[in-house]
């Protein structure tokens, strides 16, 4: 018997397409086997009048839109989580919801209806955001909202999932944490591969390579 829903929201695509990808759905299969439904929903916050698509993955009911390239200006960008109270009505029985990397403005508003309406609200934690050596307005709007949701709103949530020793050391006496770094099932046939041993370390990187990187 399920324990109830989970709704898992985020900026990831399924079924593989980025490394968000990989570690919502082996979190996702945790959940699933500790008896929860979890459903998965992916979209950026600033689209609107969208359709949604439904799939399938890896036994998950995946929920995605379409997106529109994110507004440039900062002070144009209106948070909203309307969608997500569409489909936490829609599904019923949802105990929780667990947000990827939201920003701050859309996961205040989150934390706040979550409050009021029973559901555990959680984050899920992967990066501390930093501008870099790039100077402006947008980004300072960026480091101060970056400040704010890691330093204050965090600590807010019921609990988070992160990725690290360093952020579990950094929130676990204020807030309920569980560490998880990315995980693989090696019963998906992808990770089934051969390993080949070399004296020497060999260095490999996957993903978008930018100046921070």
């Amino acid at each position: 018997m399920r324990k109830g829903t989970i709704l898992y929201v985020g900026g990831f695509i399924l079924p593989d397409k980025t490394a968000s990808a990989q570690r919502v759905v082996s979190n996702a299969k945790l959940l699933r086997d500790m008896g929860y439904e979890v459903v998965l929903l992916s979209q950026t916050i600033y689209v609107e009048n969208e359709s949604w698509e439904e799939k399938c993955y890896f036994g998950f009911r995946y929920f995605e839109r379409k997106v529109k390239p994110v507004e440039r200006n900062v002070f144009k960008r209106t948070p909203d989580i309307e969608y997500i109270k569409e489909f936490v009505q829609t599904l019923g029985n949802v105990v929780a919801v667990i947000a990827y990397d939201f920003s701050a403005g859309a996961l205040k508003m989150l934390n706040d209806y979550c409050k009021a309406n029973g559901i555990k609200c959680v984050g899920d934690v992967t990066e501390w955001y930093k501008s870099g050596q790039k100077t402006g307005i947008r980004q300072l709007v960026r480091e101060v909202e970056a400040f704010y949701r890691m330093r204050t709103l965090l600590k807010k949530l019921d609990g988070s999932i992160i990725i690290s020793d360093f952020l579990e050391n950094y929130y676990r006496k204020s807030l309920r944490v569980v560490n998880l770094p990315p995980l693989v099932d090696k019963s998906d046939e992808k990770w089934r591969c051969a390993v080949e041993d070399h004296e020497e370390i060999q260095f490999v990187y996957a993903g978008s390579a930018s100046r921070e990187k």
